[in-house]
């Protein structure tokens, strides 16, 4: 995707189509960022991919008054938040999801999420982007401040890529069916793994397309697959040695008794505070998800629905900018103070927390999974 330019200009085809308000702007952006999601699967990327068409917006507006509010905004989202928030509603769109699904499965001893159950059970996670959508505009005041010319430099930047090639429309087919082979696993059996060979096998055809490895492993971020790969490792080892379960016996035995939902929020804010200054939510996910699976039963909970619901809650790490690469990618933008940014994103941080144990806790108990009965 990246290799070819299609997942930029998929993202400049969406935020082209919007009214020239900031408010419709950051609605476009967040639309891009869930289709962009679907095709890219890394966080990290996507920021860097929103970045240029970011910064081109950007552009347009003064440095002071409302055009520096509507550069904060534009900045917090559409690399930072609307980056996260848009990828933990699929499996493949977010490395630490596949962490949660493995700790998952490794806890219960099946195989209980699969890449059609991620969906199925976190899709309610559009709420999220929400929520960011209308506090950011309201703290900063920026939903109806016009944007100087128009979208006029978003559609230069989708002009200047001309039309789509053989090459990008193959690439799109392959991700496309990849996603279908994905969603409907149960019906056909295929696992998650032999499909995505499948794809990239399809995709180095000769002849088909104009993709090389020489092309191909220069866009490819070798030190976070290795980081992945390390951190599914890692948790093995955790469950293994028995590390996670001692861990965990001292943390419950901190938690307070005030039923289901005050356990829940007492631990989605423990472990936000424990996180802090941690950069890579890879990591992070890492270290906290044998030890949060671990806890599950020892407070006498549900261990799928706990899990996921609490390191969840760890992707939106949005209390300080340097919590999660993709909010400092934004704020190495310098459009924004880190206190700006602190007054902005914790308070949205508690929201969110709130928002999973309220309304994403029941939810996973309409799905199979109640929180208040535990996994024997």
């Amino acid at each position: 995707m990246q290799t070819t330019g299609l997942d930029r200009r998929i993202a400049l085809g969406i935020v082209s189509k919007v009214k020239p308000k900031v408010g419709s702007v950051l609605r476009g952006i967040i639309g891009a960022h869930l289709v962009t999601a679907i095709l890219v699967p890394a966080t990290n990327a996507r920021g860097a991919v929103f970045l240029p068409i970011i910064q081109g917006l950007n552009n347009l507006f003064p440095k002071d008054g409302e055009g520096a509010r509507a550069r904060k905004a534009m900045t917090m989202i559409g690399i930072g938040f609307a980056a996260l928030a848009s990828g933990v509603m699929l499996l493949h769109s977010h490395m630490s999801n596949v962490i949660v699904a493995q700790t998952i499965n490794q806890a219960v001893k099946q195989d209980v999420i699969t890449w059609g159950t991620w969906a199925w059970m976190n899709w309610p996670l559009l709420g999220v982007l929400v929520i960011i959508y209308y506090w950011v505009n309201w703290v900063l005041k920026t939903k109806n401040i016009e944007v100087p010319g128009g979208m006029t430099e978003v559609i230069r930047q989708r002009n200047e890529m001309g039309k789509m090639t053989r090459t990008e429309w193959i690439v799109l087919g392959v991700f496309s069916l990849a996603i279908v082979m994905w969603a409907t696993e149960s019906i056909h059996g295929y696992q998650m793994a032999i499909v995505a060979i499948a794809a990239v096998m399809v995709l180095f055809i000769p002849g088909l397309t104009n993709l090389s490895w020489k092309k191909v492993q220069s866009n490819t971020i070798w030190g976070t697959w290795l980081l992945l790969c390390g951190s599914l490792s890692l948790v093995s080892a955790f469950s293994k040695t028995g590390v996670d379960d001692w861990l965990a016996s001292y943390l419950a035995s901190v938690a307070p008794a005030w039923g289901w939902i005050g356990i829940c929020l007492f631990v989605a804010i423990l472990i936000q505070i424990l996180r802090l200054g941690i950069v890579s939510n890879v990591a992070a996910v890492t270290l906290m998800a044998p030890i949060v699976a671990a806890m599950a039963p020892k407070l006498g909970l549900n261990t799928v629905a706990f899990t996921m619901m609490i390191l969840n809650i760890d992707s939106y790490a949005f209390i300080l900018p340097i919590s999660v690469t993709a909010c400092l990618i934004a704020y190495g933008t310098e459009e924004f103070t880190f206190m700006e940014f602190v007054k902005t994103g914790a308070p949205l941080t508690l929201m969110i927390i709130l928002y999973n144990v309220l309304i994403m806790l029941p939810w996973y108990a309409f799905t199979g999974y109640p929180i208040w009965v535990p996994i024997n």
